[in-house]
Protein backbone atom coordinates (compact mmCIF):
# COMPACT_ATOMS: atom_id res chain seq x y z
CA UNK A 1 0.00 0.00 0.00
CA UNK A 2 2.87 2.47 0.88
CA UNK A 3 4.17 2.03 -2.69
CA UNK A 4 0.58 3.78 -3.95
CA UNK A 5 0.81 6.81 -1.38
CA UNK A 6 3.06 8.77 -3.50
CA UNK A 7 0.74 8.80 -6.73
CA UNK A 8 -2.16 9.45 -4.42
CA UNK A 9 -0.70 12.48 -3.39
CA UNK A 10 0.44 13.23 -6.43
CA UNK A 11 -3.87 12.88 -7.99
CA UNK A 12 -4.63 14.89 -4.66
CA UNK A 13 -2.47 17.53 -5.51
CA UNK A 14 -3.23 17.90 -9.33
CA UNK A 15 -6.82 18.20 -8.62
CA UNK A 16 -7.31 21.55 -9.15
CA UNK A 17 -5.47 21.60 -12.28
CA UNK A 18 -7.81 18.52 -13.79
CA UNK A 19 -10.58 20.22 -12.77
CA UNK A 20 -10.17 23.32 -15.04
CA UNK A 21 -8.62 20.97 -17.67
CA UNK A 22 -12.27 20.58 -19.58
CA UNK A 23 -12.92 21.92 -22.89
CA UNK A 24 -12.72 25.72 -23.27
CA UNK A 25 -15.75 27.40 -22.26
CA UNK A 26 -16.09 29.99 -25.41
CA UNK A 27 -16.22 25.61 -27.25
CA UNK A 28 -19.05 24.77 -25.18
CA UNK A 29 -21.34 27.69 -25.11
CA UNK A 30 -21.03 27.63 -29.16
CA UNK A 31 -21.90 23.90 -28.94
CA UNK A 32 -24.78 24.33 -26.57
CA UNK A 33 -26.08 27.01 -28.96
CA UNK A 34 -25.80 25.31 -31.78
CA UNK A 35 -27.52 22.21 -30.14
CA UNK A 36 -29.99 23.64 -28.56
CA UNK A 37 -31.04 26.57 -30.98
CA UNK A 38 -29.97 29.19 -28.80
CA UNK A 39 -28.90 33.09 -29.00
CA UNK A 40 -26.75 33.64 -26.78
CA UNK A 41 -24.88 36.99 -26.64
CA UNK A 42 -21.73 38.06 -24.38
CA UNK A 43 -18.19 39.95 -24.13
CA UNK A 44 -15.54 37.33 -25.90
CA UNK A 45 -13.70 38.89 -22.51
CA UNK A 46 -15.68 37.22 -20.22
CA UNK A 47 -15.24 33.99 -21.61
CA UNK A 48 -11.51 34.55 -22.85
CA UNK A 49 -9.04 31.71 -21.28
CA UNK A 50 -11.91 29.89 -19.26
CA UNK A 51 -13.09 26.30 -18.97
CA UNK A 52 -16.02 24.14 -18.22
CA UNK A 53 -15.73 21.35 -15.85
CA UNK A 54 -19.20 20.49 -16.87
CA UNK A 55 -19.38 16.76 -18.11
CA UNK A 56 -19.87 15.96 -21.89
CA UNK A 57 -23.06 13.69 -20.92
CA UNK A 58 -25.08 16.93 -19.04
CA UNK A 59 -23.72 19.10 -21.83
CA UNK A 60 -25.37 16.91 -24.51
CA UNK A 61 -28.77 15.88 -22.58
CA UNK A 62 -32.07 17.14 -22.90
CA UNK A 63 -32.31 18.55 -19.67
CA UNK A 64 -33.62 22.26 -18.88
CA UNK A 65 -31.30 24.96 -20.75
CA UNK A 66 -31.52 26.67 -17.47
CA UNK A 67 -30.00 23.45 -15.91
CA UNK A 68 -27.38 22.77 -18.27
CA UNK A 69 -26.04 25.94 -18.55
CA UNK A 70 -25.76 26.17 -14.87
CA UNK A 71 -23.85 23.03 -15.13
CA UNK A 72 -21.51 24.98 -18.04
CA UNK A 73 -20.73 28.15 -15.20
CA UNK A 74 -20.31 26.48 -12.53
CA UNK A 75 -17.17 27.29 -11.27
CA UNK A 76 -16.89 30.56 -14.09
CA UNK A 77 -17.74 33.56 -11.87
CA UNK A 78 -20.41 33.98 -15.08
CA UNK A 79 -24.06 34.07 -14.67
CA UNK A 80 -26.91 33.52 -17.71
CA UNK A 81 -30.20 35.84 -17.83
CA UNK A 82 -32.67 35.56 -20.26
CA UNK A 83 -33.88 39.14 -21.47
CA UNK A 84 -37.31 39.53 -22.58
CA UNK A 85 -37.06 39.19 -25.88
CA UNK A 86 -35.96 35.57 -25.24
CA UNK A 87 -32.12 36.09 -26.06
CA UNK A 88 -29.79 34.80 -23.12
CA UNK A 89 -27.02 37.03 -21.59
CA UNK A 90 -23.87 36.32 -19.84
CA UNK A 91 -22.76 38.34 -17.31
CA UNK A 92 -20.40 38.67 -14.32
CA UNK A 93 -22.10 37.32 -11.41
CA UNK A 94 -22.56 39.20 -8.77
CA UNK A 95 -20.36 37.77 -5.97
CA UNK A 96 -16.55 38.03 -6.35
CA UNK A 97 -14.93 35.25 -8.57
CA UNK A 98 -13.10 32.84 -7.20
CA UNK A 99 -9.62 32.55 -7.91
CA UNK A 100 -9.94 28.96 -9.93
CA UNK A 101 -12.44 30.45 -12.07
CA UNK A 102 -10.65 33.72 -12.78
CA UNK A 103 -8.39 33.28 -16.07
CA UNK A 104 -4.63 33.38 -16.03
CA UNK A 105 -2.64 36.82 -16.28
CA UNK A 106 -3.55 39.83 -15.66
CA UNK A 107 -6.99 41.02 -15.94
CA UNK A 108 -7.43 42.44 -19.66
CA UNK A 109 -8.80 46.17 -19.78
CA UNK A 110 -11.96 44.89 -21.89
CA UNK A 111 -13.61 43.26 -18.86
CA UNK A 112 -14.30 46.45 -17.71
CA UNK A 113 -18.27 46.99 -18.32
CA UNK A 114 -18.58 48.07 -21.92
CA UNK A 115 -20.40 51.15 -22.69
CA UNK A 116 -22.87 51.62 -25.25
CA UNK A 117 -22.61 53.50 -28.43
CA UNK A 118 -25.57 55.05 -30.46
CA UNK A 119 -26.62 54.49 -34.17
CA UNK A 120 -28.78 57.37 -35.38
CA UNK A 121 -29.99 57.98 -38.55
CA UNK A 122 -33.17 58.92 -40.96
CA UNK A 123 -34.98 56.26 -42.98
CA UNK A 124 -36.02 57.14 -46.34
CA UNK A 125 -37.67 56.17 -49.47
CA UNK A 126 -35.53 55.01 -51.63
CA UNK A 127 -37.35 56.18 -54.68
CA UNK A 128 -38.62 59.10 -53.36
CA UNK A 129 -36.51 60.26 -50.76
CA UNK A 130 -39.33 61.15 -48.66
CA UNK A 131 -39.04 60.20 -44.94
CA UNK A 132 -40.42 56.96 -43.28
CA UNK A 133 -42.36 57.66 -39.66
CA UNK A 134 -42.77 54.87 -38.06
CA UNK A 135 -40.39 52.40 -39.54
CA UNK A 136 -38.90 49.88 -37.30
CA UNK A 137 -35.16 49.50 -36.75
CA UNK A 138 -33.93 46.90 -34.68
CA UNK A 139 -31.33 44.06 -33.72
CA UNK A 140 -32.72 40.51 -33.40
CA UNK A 141 -30.15 39.02 -31.79
CA UNK A 142 -30.36 41.81 -29.08
CA UNK A 143 -33.48 41.94 -28.60
CA UNK A 144 -32.85 46.26 -29.04
CA UNK A 145 -35.13 48.32 -31.56
CA UNK A 146 -36.20 51.85 -32.05
CA UNK A 147 -38.63 53.45 -34.08
CA UNK A 148 -38.10 56.29 -36.10
CA UNK A 149 -40.02 59.77 -35.03
CA UNK A 150 -42.50 61.50 -37.25
CA UNK A 151 -39.62 62.94 -39.21
CA UNK A 152 -37.42 59.83 -39.94
CA UNK A 153 -35.35 59.90 -37.52
CA UNK A 154 -33.97 56.97 -35.38
CA UNK A 155 -31.39 56.75 -32.71
CA UNK A 156 -30.82 53.34 -30.96
CA UNK A 157 -27.83 52.44 -28.38
CA UNK A 158 -26.34 49.80 -28.61
CA UNK A 159 -22.98 48.04 -27.65
CA UNK A 160 -19.84 47.28 -28.88
CA UNK A 161 -19.21 45.15 -31.42
CA UNK A 162 -20.52 43.93 -34.46
CA UNK A 163 -24.36 43.31 -35.37
CA UNK A 164 -27.20 42.76 -38.05
CA UNK A 165 -29.45 45.25 -37.84
CA UNK A 166 -32.87 44.80 -39.61
CA UNK A 167 -35.33 47.94 -40.75
CA UNK A 168 -38.43 47.46 -42.16
CA UNK A 169 -41.78 49.23 -42.93
CA UNK A 170 -45.41 48.46 -44.24
CA UNK A 171 -44.84 48.34 -47.82
CA UNK A 172 -41.02 48.03 -48.11
CA UNK A 173 -38.54 45.46 -48.57
CA UNK A 174 -37.07 44.76 -45.17
CA UNK A 175 -33.13 45.82 -45.52
CA UNK A 176 -30.43 44.04 -43.01
CA UNK A 177 -27.44 45.89 -42.59
CA UNK A 178 -24.28 44.15 -41.30
CA UNK A 179 -22.19 46.82 -39.47
CA UNK A 180 -18.98 46.76 -36.65
CA UNK A 181 -20.32 49.72 -33.70
CA UNK A 182 -16.89 51.08 -32.19
CA UNK A 183 -18.24 54.20 -31.94
CA UNK A 184 -21.05 56.83 -32.22
CA UNK A 185 -21.96 56.00 -36.09
CA UNK A 186 -24.48 57.92 -38.17
CA UNK A 187 -26.36 55.85 -40.71
CA UNK A 188 -29.12 56.89 -43.06
CA UNK A 189 -31.05 53.77 -44.40
CA UNK A 190 -33.52 53.81 -47.80
CA UNK A 191 -35.88 51.20 -48.36
CA UNK A 192 -37.44 49.83 -51.23
CA UNK A 193 -40.79 49.67 -52.15
CA UNK A 194 -42.35 46.55 -52.51
CA UNK A 195 -45.53 45.31 -54.01
CA UNK A 196 -47.45 43.04 -51.91
CA UNK A 197 -49.21 40.14 -52.89
CA UNK A 198 -50.83 37.62 -50.66
CA UNK A 199 -49.97 37.92 -47.34
CA UNK A 200 -50.68 34.99 -44.74
CA UNK A 201 -50.72 35.58 -41.00
CA UNK A 202 -50.09 32.93 -38.65
CA UNK A 203 -49.26 32.72 -35.12
CA UNK A 204 -46.03 31.48 -34.39
CA UNK A 205 -44.68 30.69 -30.60
CA UNK A 206 -41.13 30.30 -31.24
CA UNK A 207 -40.91 33.04 -33.02
CA UNK A 208 -42.99 35.66 -31.03
CA UNK A 209 -39.89 37.14 -29.01
CA UNK A 210 -38.43 38.04 -32.88
CA UNK A 211 -40.41 40.86 -33.40
CA UNK A 212 -38.88 44.51 -32.95
CA UNK A 213 -39.78 46.27 -28.88
CA UNK A 214 -42.86 48.17 -30.16
CA UNK A 215 -44.63 50.74 -29.38
CA UNK A 216 -46.80 50.94 -26.65
CA UNK A 217 -49.08 53.86 -26.83
CA UNK A 218 -52.62 53.01 -26.20
CA UNK A 219 -55.47 53.90 -28.76
CA UNK A 220 -53.12 55.03 -31.84
CA UNK A 221 -53.21 53.85 -34.86
CA UNK A 222 -51.57 55.33 -38.07
CA UNK A 223 -52.48 55.36 -41.97
CA UNK A 224 -50.28 55.70 -45.11
CA UNK A 225 -51.10 57.72 -47.40
CA UNK A 226 -51.41 54.75 -49.81
CA UNK A 227 -54.10 53.27 -47.29
CA UNK A 228 -56.21 56.79 -47.56
CA UNK A 229 -55.99 56.46 -51.23
CA UNK A 230 -56.80 52.67 -51.55
CA UNK A 231 -60.37 53.12 -49.75
CA UNK A 232 -62.79 53.27 -51.43
CA UNK A 233 -65.41 56.65 -50.97
CA UNK A 234 -67.86 59.34 -52.80
CA UNK A 235 -67.82 59.36 -56.32
CA UNK A 236 -63.86 58.05 -56.50
CA UNK A 237 -62.41 60.78 -54.24
CA UNK A 238 -59.73 59.42 -51.75
CA UNK A 239 -60.72 61.03 -48.35
CA UNK A 240 -58.61 60.81 -45.10
CA UNK A 241 -61.59 61.00 -42.59
CA UNK A 242 -63.61 58.12 -44.72
CA UNK A 243 -60.55 56.22 -44.24
CA UNK A 244 -60.61 56.55 -41.21
CA UNK A 245 -63.97 56.01 -40.25
CA UNK A 246 -63.18 52.11 -41.16
CA UNK A 247 -60.97 51.49 -37.95
CA UNK A 248 -62.14 50.19 -35.06
CA UNK A 249 -63.65 52.65 -32.26
CA UNK A 250 -64.55 55.07 -34.98
CA UNK A 251 -67.83 56.22 -37.37
CA UNK A 252 -69.23 58.27 -39.24
CA UNK A 253 -72.07 60.28 -38.86
CA UNK A 254 -74.80 60.84 -41.59
CA UNK A 255 -74.62 58.25 -44.49
CA UNK A 256 -71.83 59.98 -46.90
CA UNK A 257 -70.74 62.43 -44.63
CA UNK A 258 -66.82 62.80 -43.46
CA UNK A 259 -67.72 63.79 -39.54
CA UNK A 260 -65.75 61.38 -36.94
CA UNK A 261 -67.76 59.96 -33.96
CA UNK A 262 -64.69 58.40 -32.26
CA UNK A 263 -65.70 56.51 -29.10
CA UNK A 264 -69.28 58.19 -28.55
CA UNK A 265 -67.88 61.58 -29.04
CA UNK A 266 -68.92 64.37 -31.63
CA UNK A 267 -67.14 65.64 -34.46
CA UNK A 268 -66.22 68.83 -32.71
CA UNK A 269 -64.41 67.13 -30.12
CA UNK A 270 -61.76 65.84 -32.44
CA UNK A 271 -58.45 67.69 -32.94
CA UNK A 272 -57.76 67.81 -36.32
CA UNK A 273 -53.69 68.70 -37.25
CA UNK A 274 -52.53 69.19 -40.12
CA UNK A 275 -48.67 68.73 -39.95
CA UNK A 276 -49.36 70.15 -36.64
CA UNK A 277 -51.24 73.25 -36.89
CA UNK A 278 -55.08 73.06 -36.16
CA UNK A 279 -57.69 72.53 -39.02
CA UNK A 280 -61.25 73.84 -37.84
CA UNK A 281 -64.45 72.37 -39.18
CA UNK A 282 -62.54 70.48 -41.62
CA UNK A 283 -65.34 69.62 -44.23
CA UNK A 284 -66.19 70.42 -47.50
CA UNK A 285 -69.52 70.34 -49.72
CA UNK A 286 -71.22 70.27 -46.18
CA UNK A 287 -69.52 67.24 -44.66
CA UNK A 288 -69.24 65.03 -47.71
CA UNK A 289 -65.38 65.40 -47.86
CA UNK A 290 -62.89 66.61 -45.78
CA UNK A 291 -60.46 69.11 -46.37
CA UNK A 292 -57.74 67.21 -46.58
CA UNK A 293 -56.16 66.28 -50.24
CA UNK A 294 -55.73 62.67 -50.36
CA UNK A 295 -52.68 62.96 -53.00
CA UNK A 296 -50.87 65.34 -50.68
CA UNK A 297 -51.54 63.12 -47.93
CA UNK A 298 -48.44 60.71 -46.47
CA UNK A 299 -49.49 59.86 -43.09
CA UNK A 300 -52.86 59.96 -41.02
CA UNK A 301 -52.12 58.99 -36.99
CA UNK A 302 -54.90 58.71 -35.09
CA UNK A 303 -55.20 58.45 -31.25
CA UNK A 304 -58.70 57.29 -29.51
CA UNK A 305 -57.68 57.55 -26.14
CA UNK A 306 -54.79 58.27 -23.52
CA UNK A 307 -53.39 61.66 -25.13
CA UNK A 308 -49.60 62.35 -25.09
CA UNK A 309 -49.27 65.43 -23.27
CA UNK A 310 -47.63 67.18 -26.45
CA UNK A 311 -51.21 67.24 -27.79
CA UNK A 312 -52.63 69.48 -24.61
CA UNK A 313 -56.06 68.70 -23.04
CA UNK A 314 -58.60 67.32 -25.21
CA UNK A 315 -62.00 65.85 -24.62
CA UNK A 316 -62.63 63.33 -27.97
CA UNK A 317 -59.31 62.16 -30.31
CA UNK A 318 -56.45 63.56 -31.69
CA UNK A 319 -56.54 62.91 -35.93
CA UNK A 320 -52.66 64.23 -37.20
CA UNK A 321 -52.27 64.51 -40.61
CA UNK A 322 -48.57 64.83 -42.19
CA UNK A 323 -48.14 65.59 -45.70
CA UNK A 324 -45.45 64.36 -48.05
CA UNK A 325 -42.28 66.21 -48.04
CA UNK A 326 -42.10 66.07 -52.27
CA UNK A 327 -39.99 63.87 -54.82
CA UNK A 328 -36.63 64.63 -54.41
CA UNK A 329 -35.19 62.34 -57.01
CA UNK A 330 -37.64 63.28 -60.51
CA UNK A 331 -40.33 65.92 -61.05
CA UNK A 332 -43.73 64.29 -61.70
CA UNK A 333 -46.95 65.92 -62.53
CA UNK A 334 -49.68 63.78 -61.89
CA UNK A 335 -53.95 64.70 -61.81
CA UNK A 336 -57.38 63.10 -61.74
CA UNK A 337 -60.67 64.39 -63.38
CA UNK A 338 -63.66 62.98 -60.71
CA UNK A 339 -67.11 63.28 -60.82
CA UNK A 340 -67.26 65.67 -57.95
CA UNK A 341 -64.04 67.37 -58.54
CA UNK A 342 -60.40 67.67 -60.13
CA UNK A 343 -56.92 67.82 -58.69
CA UNK A 344 -53.47 68.40 -59.62
CA UNK A 345 -49.67 67.44 -58.25
CA UNK A 346 -47.05 68.67 -58.52
CA UNK A 347 -43.39 67.50 -57.24
CA UNK A 348 -40.05 67.27 -57.59
CA UNK A 349 -36.69 68.71 -56.60
CA UNK A 350 -35.25 72.11 -55.90
CA UNK A 351 -31.78 72.03 -56.28
CA UNK A 352 -29.24 69.46 -54.95
CA UNK A 353 -31.02 70.07 -51.28
CA UNK A 354 -34.72 70.92 -51.89
CA UNK A 355 -38.00 69.66 -52.74
CA UNK A 356 -41.48 71.03 -53.62
CA UNK A 357 -44.80 69.84 -53.65
CA UNK A 358 -47.90 72.13 -54.82
CA UNK A 359 -51.34 70.08 -54.86
CA UNK A 360 -54.60 71.37 -55.78
CA UNK A 361 -58.13 70.78 -55.99
CA UNK A 362 -61.21 71.99 -56.91
CA UNK A 363 -64.69 71.43 -57.88
CA UNK A 364 -66.17 72.20 -61.09
CA UNK A 365 -70.70 71.85 -60.82
CA UNK A 366 -70.71 75.71 -61.20
CA UNK A 367 -68.65 76.01 -63.43
CA UNK A 368 -70.70 72.90 -65.71
CA UNK A 369 -74.10 74.53 -64.62
CA UNK A 370 -73.43 77.55 -65.80
CA UNK A 371 -74.00 77.58 -69.77
CA UNK A 372 -77.26 75.61 -68.50
CA UNK A 373 -78.81 78.22 -65.93
CA UNK A 374 -77.74 81.04 -68.35
CA UNK A 375 -80.21 79.21 -70.87
CA UNK A 376 -82.90 79.13 -68.39
CA UNK A 377 -82.59 82.43 -66.81
CA UNK A 378 -83.25 84.19 -70.73
CA UNK A 379 -86.47 82.00 -71.00
CA UNK A 380 -87.25 83.23 -67.37
CA UNK A 381 -86.49 87.02 -68.60
CA UNK A 382 -88.03 86.80 -71.48
CA UNK A 383 -91.23 85.75 -70.11
CA UNK A 384 -90.74 88.14 -66.84
CA UNK A 385 -89.68 85.60 -64.39
CA UNK A 386 -87.21 85.70 -61.72
CA UNK A 387 -83.40 84.64 -62.71
CA UNK A 388 -81.63 82.92 -60.67
CA UNK A 389 -77.44 82.99 -60.54
CA UNK A 390 -75.83 80.32 -57.86
CA UNK A 391 -72.83 79.98 -56.46
CA UNK A 392 -71.29 76.52 -55.26
CA UNK A 393 -67.46 75.54 -55.54
CA UNK A 394 -65.06 74.65 -53.15
CA UNK A 395 -61.26 74.19 -53.67
CA UNK A 396 -58.31 73.45 -51.39
CA UNK A 397 -54.45 74.48 -52.15
CA UNK A 398 -51.84 72.04 -50.28
CA UNK A 399 -47.82 73.38 -50.70
CA UNK A 400 -44.80 72.28 -48.91
CA UNK A 401 -41.05 72.92 -48.98
CA UNK A 402 -38.41 70.84 -47.89
CA UNK A 403 -35.21 72.09 -47.74
CA UNK A 404 -31.65 70.09 -46.21
CA UNK A 405 -29.28 72.64 -45.32
CA UNK A 406 -26.79 69.99 -43.69
CA UNK A 407 -27.11 66.40 -42.53
CA UNK A 408 -28.40 66.93 -39.48
CA UNK A 409 -30.66 70.10 -40.23
CA UNK A 410 -34.07 69.95 -42.35
CA UNK A 411 -36.55 72.68 -42.45
CA UNK A 412 -40.27 72.55 -43.72
CA UNK A 413 -42.34 75.23 -44.95
CA UNK A 414 -46.05 74.02 -44.77
CA UNK A 415 -49.40 76.40 -46.15
CA UNK A 416 -52.54 75.14 -46.59
CA UNK A 417 -55.71 76.91 -48.21
CA UNK A 418 -59.24 75.90 -48.49
CA UNK A 419 -62.46 77.53 -48.87
CA UNK A 420 -66.34 76.70 -49.32
CA UNK A 421 -68.81 78.99 -51.02
CA UNK A 422 -72.30 78.19 -51.31
CA UNK A 423 -75.04 80.87 -52.28
CA UNK A 424 -77.16 82.65 -54.73
CA UNK A 425 -78.23 85.87 -56.25
CA UNK A 426 -82.36 86.18 -57.02
CA UNK A 427 -83.52 89.07 -59.56
CA UNK A 428 -87.08 89.38 -59.34
CA UNK A 429 -88.57 91.46 -61.92
CA UNK A 430 -91.94 93.98 -60.75
CA UNK A 431 -94.16 95.80 -62.76
CA UNK A 432 -93.20 99.08 -62.61
CA UNK A 433 -89.92 98.60 -64.09
CA UNK A 434 -88.63 97.99 -60.79
CA UNK A 435 -86.47 94.62 -59.32
CA UNK A 436 -86.37 93.42 -56.55
CA UNK A 437 -82.96 91.20 -55.72
CA UNK A 438 -81.73 89.70 -52.59
CA UNK A 439 -78.25 88.03 -51.99
CA UNK A 440 -77.83 85.23 -49.86
CA UNK A 441 -74.23 83.19 -48.85
CA UNK A 442 -72.90 80.61 -46.79
CA UNK A 443 -68.55 80.26 -46.76
CA UNK A 444 -66.34 78.72 -44.31
CA UNK A 445 -62.49 78.17 -44.95
CA UNK A 446 -58.90 78.53 -43.26
CA UNK A 447 -55.55 79.21 -43.69
CA UNK A 448 -52.84 77.47 -42.36
CA UNK A 449 -48.78 77.87 -42.81
CA UNK A 450 -46.15 76.18 -40.29
CA UNK A 451 -42.47 76.75 -40.37
CA UNK A 452 -40.68 73.89 -38.89
CA UNK A 453 -37.04 73.42 -38.58
CA UNK A 454 -35.48 70.15 -36.60
CA UNK A 455 -31.76 69.17 -35.86
CA UNK A 456 -29.89 66.04 -34.67
CA UNK A 457 -28.56 67.61 -31.46
CA UNK A 458 -26.22 64.40 -30.53
CA UNK A 459 -26.83 60.76 -31.68
CA UNK A 460 -28.85 60.15 -28.61
CA UNK A 461 -31.27 63.73 -29.39
CA UNK A 462 -33.31 64.84 -31.88
CA UNK A 463 -35.14 68.56 -31.58
CA UNK A 464 -37.59 70.21 -33.77
CA UNK A 465 -38.84 74.05 -33.96
CA UNK A 466 -42.22 74.71 -34.73
CA UNK A 467 -43.81 78.26 -35.11
CA UNK A 468 -47.36 77.84 -37.25
CA UNK A 469 -50.65 80.15 -37.66
CA UNK A 470 -54.23 79.41 -38.20
CA UNK A 471 -57.04 81.48 -39.44
CA UNK A 472 -60.53 80.04 -39.62
CA UNK A 473 -63.73 82.07 -40.93
CA UNK A 474 -67.39 81.39 -41.12
CA UNK A 475 -69.41 83.82 -42.92
CA UNK A 476 -73.62 83.58 -43.52
CA UNK A 477 -75.73 86.47 -44.59
CA UNK A 478 -78.46 88.15 -47.01
CA UNK A 479 -78.54 91.13 -48.50
CA UNK A 480 -82.35 92.29 -49.71
CA UNK A 481 -82.85 94.90 -51.86
CA UNK A 482 -86.41 96.08 -52.69
CA UNK A 483 -87.68 98.33 -55.96
CA UNK A 484 -83.77 98.88 -57.51
CA UNK A 485 -84.44 101.73 -60.20
CA UNK A 486 -86.94 103.37 -58.49
CA UNK A 487 -87.40 105.96 -55.95
CA UNK A 488 -88.10 104.29 -52.56
CA UNK A 489 -85.63 101.93 -53.16
CA UNK A 490 -84.79 99.91 -49.92
CA UNK A 491 -81.94 97.44 -48.43
CA UNK A 492 -81.60 95.58 -45.89
CA UNK A 493 -78.59 93.82 -44.72
CA UNK A 494 -78.46 90.94 -42.17
CA UNK A 495 -74.47 89.43 -41.61
CA UNK A 496 -72.82 86.85 -39.23
CA UNK A 497 -69.56 86.36 -38.68
CA UNK A 498 -67.17 83.85 -36.56
CA UNK A 499 -63.45 83.27 -36.75
CA UNK A 500 -60.86 81.49 -34.91
CA UNK A 501 -56.80 82.39 -34.95
CA UNK A 502 -54.25 80.75 -33.70
CA UNK A 503 -50.41 81.43 -33.34
CA UNK A 504 -48.44 78.93 -31.13
CA UNK A 505 -44.47 78.41 -31.35
CA UNK A 506 -43.13 74.67 -29.64
CA UNK A 507 -39.93 73.25 -29.17
CA UNK A 508 -39.86 69.29 -28.82
CA UNK A 509 -37.13 67.08 -27.70
CA UNK A 510 -36.35 63.01 -28.29
CA UNK A 511 -33.95 61.47 -25.85
CA UNK A 512 -32.74 57.88 -26.59
CA UNK A 513 -32.23 57.34 -22.96
CA UNK A 514 -31.55 53.42 -23.68
CA UNK A 515 -32.14 50.96 -25.78
CA UNK A 516 -35.81 50.66 -24.98
CA UNK A 517 -36.83 53.86 -23.71
CA UNK A 518 -37.51 56.90 -25.58
CA UNK A 519 -37.71 60.34 -23.48
CA UNK A 520 -39.79 62.62 -25.45
CA UNK A 521 -40.44 66.05 -23.49
CA UNK A 522 -40.85 69.89 -24.67
CA UNK A 523 -43.14 72.93 -24.04
CA UNK A 524 -44.73 75.59 -26.00
CA UNK A 525 -47.23 78.48 -26.06
CA UNK A 526 -49.86 80.05 -27.96
CA UNK A 527 -52.06 82.96 -28.75
CA UNK A 528 -55.92 81.87 -29.46
CA UNK A 529 -58.24 84.60 -30.45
Amino acid sequence: MSRFLPLLLALALAAPALAQSGPPLADALRQLAEARDLRLVYDGALVAGRRTTCPASTRQSDRPVEAVLACVLDGTGLEARRLPSGTIALYRAAEADTPASRPRGPVPAAEAPARDWTLSGFVTDAATGEVLAGAAVYVPALGRGATTNAYGFYSLPLPAGDARLAVSYVGYDTRVEALALEADRRLDLALEPTDLGEVVVEADEDAADLRPETDVQMGRVALTGADVRGVPALLGEADVLKAVQTLPGVRGGAEGTAGLYVRGGSPDQTLLLLDGVPVYNANHLFGFLSTFNGDAVARAELTKGAYPARFGGRLGSVLDVRLRDGDDEQHRVSGQVGLLSSRLLAEGPVGENASFLVSGRRTYADLVAKPILAAANRNSAESGGHTVDPTAYFYDLNAKLNWRPSSRDRVYLSLYRGTDAFGADVTEPRPDDVEDRTSIGLDWGNVTGSLRATRVLSPRAFAAVTVAASDYAFDVGADVEDGVGGDEARSTRVRYRSGIQDLTARLDLDLAVSGGHTLRLGGGGGLHR
